[in-house]
């Protein structure tokens, strides 16, 4: 994203946010999620920015979400939205990502509204 060491707090674990987008298939790793942003946010007041990120043939889609796999870009407005029940005061920039060739990397911002409320 080109942006400067000390700029950023990288933030990943397995699956990312896709829990957030599937409460009641998931409600494990919903609360896991929500439980680990909730124990980040706070504590990093100058976090002013969230990138949320989705990805192409997503793993955790395929073994524990696989109804909604194919699913990962679409969802990324209602991970957005749940994000937002939580702290709203963050802004939140949703990063689609692909991979076309299999070595590049190709990224698209996902602009449209949340499709559902979480």
């Amino acid at each position: 994203l080109g942006l400067p060491e000390g700029y950023y707090f990288p933030f990943r674990f397995a699956g990312g946010p896709a829990p957030l987008a599937h409460p009641d298939e998931a409600p494990d790793d919903f609360a896991f999620t929500k439980r680990q942003i909730g124990l980040i946010l706070p504590r990093r007041p100058l976090i002013k920015t969230a990138y949320v990120f989705g990805h192409q043939d997503c793993a955790y889609y395929k073994e524990f979400l696989p109804e909604f796999r194919g699913k990962e870009k679409k969802d990324l407005p209602v991970i957005e939205s749940a994000i937002r029940q939580f702290f709203p005061q963050i802004e939140q920039i949703r990063l689609y990502y692909t991979f076309p060739d299999g070595d590049e990397v190709r990224f698209e911002r996902v602009n449209e509204s949340a499709l559902q409320p979480v």
